[in-house]
């Protein structure tokens, strides 16, 4: 199978040696997603759950400049690194079949900076 890097002009360009994509047989792999609105380059959401949201806009917008929607999506995983955003991630991951229209798998991890 070949592998293929797969851009999009309308989700935040990468910022180190990777790829937004890569494309492995009839599968798509997104590298893992931050909020930057793509117009500006900067985080302009102040919240988790507008982070959550521009974070799933740069998603959809990627999925459809590759022909694809967001029905396409098997599955996610979300990184936080608080655990105090757990009240406000549970609301978002009983939003997300909402917004994905199937079943998925979604995982919730958070991690905690090390000193």
């Amino acid at each position: 199978m070949e592998k293929k890097n797969l851009r999009s002009a309308s989700a935040p360009a990468v910022i180190g040696p990777y790829s937004q994509a890569v494309k492995y047989g009839n599968l798509i792999f997104l590298s893992g997603q931050i909020p930057i609105d793509p117009s500006t380059g900067n985080i302009t959401a102040d919240t988790i759950e507008s982070q959550t949201h521009q974070v799933l806009k740069n998603i959809k917008n990627f999925l459809e400049d590759n022909r694809l929607s967001l029905k396409h999506v098997i599955k996610t995983t979300v990184f936080v690194n608080n655990i105090d955003f757990q009240k406000s991630m549970k609301y978002i991951l009983n939003i997300l079949p909402k917004i994905f229209q199937r079943a998925h798998w979604w995982k919730f991890r958070v991690f905690r900076k090390m000193r």
